[in-house]
Protein backbone atom coordinates (compact mmCIF):
# COMPACT_ATOMS: atom_id res chain seq x y z
CA UNK A 1 0.00 0.00 0.00
CA UNK A 2 1.26 3.74 -1.06
CA UNK A 3 1.48 7.02 1.08
CA UNK A 4 -1.08 8.09 -1.09
CA UNK A 5 -3.64 5.17 -1.40
CA UNK A 6 -3.40 5.59 2.42
CA UNK A 7 -4.36 9.08 2.58
CA UNK A 8 -7.30 9.16 -0.51
CA UNK A 9 -8.95 6.24 1.50
CA UNK A 10 -10.84 5.49 4.82
CA UNK A 11 -10.28 2.30 6.73
CA UNK A 12 -12.23 0.31 9.13
CA UNK A 13 -9.86 -1.09 11.92
CA UNK A 14 -11.20 -4.67 10.55
CA UNK A 15 -9.87 -3.63 7.52
CA UNK A 16 -6.69 -1.92 8.73
CA UNK A 17 -6.09 -5.37 11.09
CA UNK A 18 -6.45 -7.55 7.60
CA UNK A 19 -3.76 -5.43 6.00
CA UNK A 20 -1.13 -5.65 8.34
CA UNK A 21 -1.64 -9.46 8.41
CA UNK A 22 -0.18 -9.67 4.99
CA UNK A 23 2.11 -6.39 4.77
CA UNK A 24 5.67 -6.48 5.24
CA UNK A 25 5.68 -3.39 6.40
CA UNK A 26 4.14 -2.10 9.18
CA UNK A 27 1.39 0.88 9.23
CA UNK A 28 -0.09 3.31 11.91
CA UNK A 29 -4.11 3.76 11.85
CA UNK A 30 -5.48 7.23 12.82
CA UNK A 31 -9.86 7.13 12.75
CA UNK A 32 -9.56 5.58 9.54
CA UNK A 33 -6.00 7.08 7.72
CA UNK A 34 -3.41 4.33 7.44
CA UNK A 35 0.06 5.79 7.37
CA UNK A 36 3.21 3.67 6.25
CA UNK A 37 5.76 3.93 9.29
CA UNK A 38 9.38 4.43 8.84
CA UNK A 39 12.30 1.89 8.78
CA UNK A 40 14.70 2.74 11.73
CA UNK A 41 18.42 4.01 11.19
CA UNK A 42 20.81 1.70 13.05
CA UNK A 43 21.64 4.93 15.68
CA UNK A 44 17.28 4.72 16.37
CA UNK A 45 17.56 1.05 17.32
CA UNK A 46 20.57 1.35 19.37
CA UNK A 47 18.64 4.07 22.00
CA UNK A 48 15.91 1.99 21.53
CA UNK A 49 17.44 -1.17 22.83
CA UNK A 50 19.11 0.69 25.83
CA UNK A 51 15.70 2.02 26.91
CA UNK A 52 14.24 -1.14 26.61
CA UNK A 53 17.09 -2.81 28.69
CA UNK A 54 17.11 0.06 31.44
CA UNK A 55 13.58 -0.53 31.59
CA UNK A 56 13.54 -4.01 31.88
CA UNK A 57 15.96 -3.37 34.95
CA UNK A 58 13.98 -1.13 36.67
CA UNK A 59 10.13 -3.17 36.24
CA UNK A 60 11.44 -6.72 36.68
CA UNK A 61 10.21 -6.51 40.48
CA UNK A 62 6.85 -5.74 39.46
CA UNK A 63 6.28 -8.49 37.01
CA UNK A 64 6.09 -6.03 34.11
CA UNK A 65 7.29 -7.02 30.29
CA UNK A 66 8.97 -4.65 28.14
CA UNK A 67 8.64 -5.00 24.47
CA UNK A 68 10.27 -3.55 21.50
CA UNK A 69 8.89 -2.19 18.27
CA UNK A 70 7.07 -5.45 17.21
CA UNK A 71 3.95 -5.20 19.03
CA UNK A 72 1.15 -3.16 17.94
CA UNK A 73 -0.52 -1.08 20.76
CA UNK A 74 -4.23 0.29 20.81
CA UNK A 75 -4.04 3.87 21.97
CA UNK A 76 -7.81 4.08 21.79
CA UNK A 77 -9.74 0.73 20.66
CA UNK A 78 -10.89 1.38 17.16
CA UNK A 79 -9.38 4.44 16.94
CA UNK A 80 -5.75 4.67 16.98
CA UNK A 81 -3.10 2.06 16.68
CA UNK A 82 0.39 1.97 16.33
CA UNK A 83 3.60 0.06 16.94
CA UNK A 84 5.86 2.01 19.76
CA UNK A 85 9.44 1.22 20.03
CA UNK A 86 9.52 0.81 23.42
CA UNK A 87 6.72 -0.13 25.74
CA UNK A 88 5.81 -1.47 29.23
Amino acid sequence: MSQTQASTRRYTVEEYQALEEVSEQRHAYCEGEVFAMSGATPRHTLIAQNCAFALRQAVRSKGWQVFLEGVQLAVQENRYYTYPDVMI
